[in-house]
């Protein structure tokens, strides 16, 4: 045997043996790469446990794809070609086989997707029945514990005089009936036995009214458009307000509508889109979900956010109660997913209304702005929880998206009969960046101290230094009602769920599974009513009042 020849013979093991040592190259490169993704999640999702979970779940998202990619390369670069096609094409046949069984209905507040089955037939909605306005006059008979608007008689999600049975175990609720509606996170006005909502059926959009005794639908007035956003979901966003014989209702894409209270027949109808001279496409780019914001019923006039272009925008209209006709306008930011609110600040009623970048209070009876506050938010981070007014002079605001609680403070320059005259200064006096973070959600008061949803978390803050108290009970992006001896956070996943107003700690009380899929619906409480709904649920429940 040559020389040459032994060269030859070891020519393959040293291909092999280059190969062997590239493969342990890549392995080493994956395994270190991988290991540090896993521990940036891991790291990432701990760190989230009180803060915002949908960035915990983006970045799990993120991460995992980013695993996905760093193996496909990997394993090309160690010139494993069949592991590579395997890794690379698997997932994808995977995606499009689930994608082709199932169809993503949303997303929920953490970015969590729900998804159902595509041959599943549709669940039937109810339809209209004569029978059950039969006795219109006691179907429409006001009470004192009716919820008339937006988060209740005062827009501050408070029911006084209402304490209920909290031992759930041996007194649970009753569920009076349950049924499929259509689309759409409106909440329900109620005026005696009858419950008024907002929902999405095929290409219009209701107001509907339903027989809370059984769940019937009354009458229903159709708007002829559809709203869509893939995060946001489909169907109207905002609540109807009931006053008199009237019902306002805003649509989410442009008309706001007066209708009869008894029969739901049209009274008058306004473009606000046409109103405020723009293309609804041109709004949404500046706006991904729509109007949001519920009709603010005073006197002599209903007001509601208005919206425009990104170069031109009108935040709030006053339309005459009667005719519709424009009464004023005010405002120049583009406006939020909150809605216009009665206070009395410096002894003065003013309407305060979180814009897009301020917060801003109007004179009711003119539109003549008051004081505006810089009150920073975008597209990513929207202002959406509803001011609550602590005392003659001070604001008790909230937001998610890191941006927490401040407390601000409205003078008026001296005594003065003319408040049109006179001059106003609104400062930040406390700010907390990290309690109650209210994304999708307004917060309480009660006895000194404001509790709220934070970043999906139910929360205490002692309002007289914003330190928390306590914190604790993940019920994500819901809702929290104050009744007289208690909580009642409606879940978002459909549980309702009572927990001691108690700053010195936090007890759950109850709870109750009513309904499921993604409820982002503000609830209410009517009497002894609950009434619960989702994006294609409506619930009534009984509870048992406390004498």
């Amino acid at each position: 045997m040559t020389r040459d020849d032994g060269d030859s013979m070891s020519e393959p093991k040293a291909i092999e043996k280059r190969r062997i040592q590239s493969s342990i190259g890549w392995g080493v490169a994956w395994a270190l790469m991988v290991g540090a993704l896993l521990i940036a999640v891991v790291v990432f999702r701990m760190q989230a446990v009180d803060s915002d979970h949908a960035k915990a779940n983006l970045a799990t998202y993120v991460g995992l794809l980013c695993i996905w990619i760093t193996t496909v390369v990997c394993l090309f670069g160690s010139r494993r070609h069949r592991a590579t096609v395997g890794i690379l094409i698997g997932p994808i046949v995977c995606g499009l086989l689930f994608m082709a069984a199932f169809r993503m209905e949303r997303v929920d507040g953490e970015l969590i997707p729900h998804f159902a089955l595509r041959w599943k037939s549709p669940t039937a909605l109810p339809k209209l029945d004569s029978s059950s306005a039969d006795d219109q006059r006691v179907l429409f008979e006001p009470r004192s514990t009716d919820w008339p608007q937006l988060l209740g008689q005062n827009r501050d999600s408070h029911l006084q005089r209402i304490s209920i049975e909290t031992d759930w175990q041996s007194r649970p609720p009753k569920l009076l009936w349950k049924q499929a509606i259509g689309e759409g996170w409106s909440g329900v006005s109620v005026r005696g036995d009858v419950g008024i909502t907002m929902e999405q059926r095929d290409q219009e959009e209701w107001v509907s009214a339903y027989d809370l005794r059984d769940g019937s639908l009354v009458w229903k007035h159709a708007i002829a458009c559809r709203h869509f956003d893939s995060l946001g979901g489909l169907g109207p966003r905002s609540t109807p307000a009931i006053s008199g014989d009237r019902v306002y209702a805003c649509s989410a894409v442009t008309e706001v509508v007066c209708l009869e209270l008894k029969t739901g027949s049209l009274v008058w109808s306004k473009d606000l889109d046409q109103l405020a001279n723009v293309n609804h496409k041109e709004l949404e780019e500046d706006l991904l979900y729509g109007r949001s914001g519920s009709p603010l019923v005073l006197e002599s006039t209903v007001v509601v956010p208005l919206g425009g272009s990104q170069k031109a925008s009108c935040s709030l209209i006053a339309l005459d109660l009667q005719t519709g006709e424009e009464r004023w306008r005010a405002g120049d930011k583009q406006i939020s997913f909150a809605s216009p609110q009665l206070a009395e600040l410096a002894g003065v009623p003013q309407i305060i209304y979180p814009t897009k970048k301020n917060l801003l209070s109007l004179d009711p009876a003119s539109g003549r702005e008051l004081w505006s506050l810089s009150y920073e938010g975008s597209g990513e981070a929207p202002n959406v929880a509803q001011p609550i007014t602590l005392d003659a002079n001070t604001l008790f605001i909230s937001k998610g998206y890191g941006v927490g609680a401040r407390i601000v403070t409205v003078n008026c320059n001296g005594v003065t009969t003319d408040a049109q005259q006179a001059k106003w200064e609104a400062t930040v006096l406390k700010e907390n960046r990290t309690v109650l973070r209210t994304k999708f959600t307004s917060p309480v008061l009660h006895n000194g101290h404001v509790y709220g949803l934070s970043d999906g978390i139910l929360e205490c803050v002692d309002v007289s230094t914003l330190k928390r108290k306590w914190k604790q009970g993940r019920y994500h992006h819901g809702h929290v009602l104050l009744l007289e001896n208690c909580l009642l956070v409606s879940a978002e996943d459909g549980r309702a769920v009572l927990v001691a107003s108690d700053p010195n700690q936090y007890r759950e009380l109850a709870q109750l599974e009513v309904i499921g899929g993604v409820t982002w619906n503000p609830p209410t409480v009517s009497g002894n009513r609950l009434i619960l709904r989702n994006s294609s649920e409506l619930a009534c429940l009984e509870l048992n009042a406390l004498p």
